[in-house]
C-alpha cells in the first residue's frame, strides 16, 4: 500500500494473525485491538485490515489434475 511501510504491513499482519489463531479461528480480529497491540495509526490499520480481511475471506485455489 502507497504510503505505509513494509515494516508497518508485516507488523500488523503478523498481530492480526496471532489474534485469530489466538480466538480460534471464530472470529476475524477488530481493527482496533490490532492497531492498539500493533501500535500503529487507524488510518494504517484501518487500510492494512482490509486488505487482511480480503486474504482471510478470499476462495481457496485448488488445483485438480484432470486426466
Amino acid at each position: 500500500m502507497e504510503g505505509i511501510s513494509s515494516e508497518i504491513r508485516d507488523r500488523v499482519f503478523e498481530i492480526a494473525d496471532k489474534l485469530y489463531a489466538e480466538g480460534g479461528r471464530d472470529r476475524l480480529p477488530t481493527v482496533d485491538k490490532v492497531r492498539r497491540t500493533a501500535r500503529v495509526d487507524m488510518n494504517s490499520a484501518s487500510m492494512l485490515m482490509k486488505e487482511w480481511r480480503k486474504q482471510q475471506t478470499a476462495p481457496a485455489v485448488v488445483a485438480v489434475a484432470i486426466p
